[in-house]
């Protein structure tokens, strides 16, 4: 393994193999993504409960203020991690939302 300088930009290596567990895959998205404990623990809800309302995720993760997956969809959505998948009628409010999956 040869050590780089100060100056070369650094050579992108994969951080995750296709035959590592899900797991594995999806703390290396992170980590490439740049995101931050509260994000890493929203984005792995939008991964597991894809195409729901933030409402929907909220209960899914057993949260009880719905506004704090909210305050990190739109910050992921802003890195372009995540992405609005539709607007559809929410089940837990009965409302129009949005729903969220995670961009591959």
């Amino acid at each position: 393994m040869r050590q780089g300088n100060l100056f070369e930009s650094p050579s992108r290596t994969a951080l995750a193999r296709s035959g590592d567990f899900w797991t594995s895959v999806v703390a290396a998205r992170m980590t490439e993504k740049d995101l931050n404990e509260k994000q890493a623990w929203v984005y792995q809800v939008v991964l597991m409960a894809t195409r729901r309302t933030v409402n929907e995720l909220a209960e899914h993760a057993q949260v009880r203020d719905p506004r704090s997956i909210g305050r990190r969809m739109n910050e992921l959505v802003k890195k372009g991690v995540v992405r609005v998948a539709g607007t559809r009628a929410c089940l837990v409010t009965g409302r129009p939302a949005q729903t969220y999956e995670v961009v591959k």
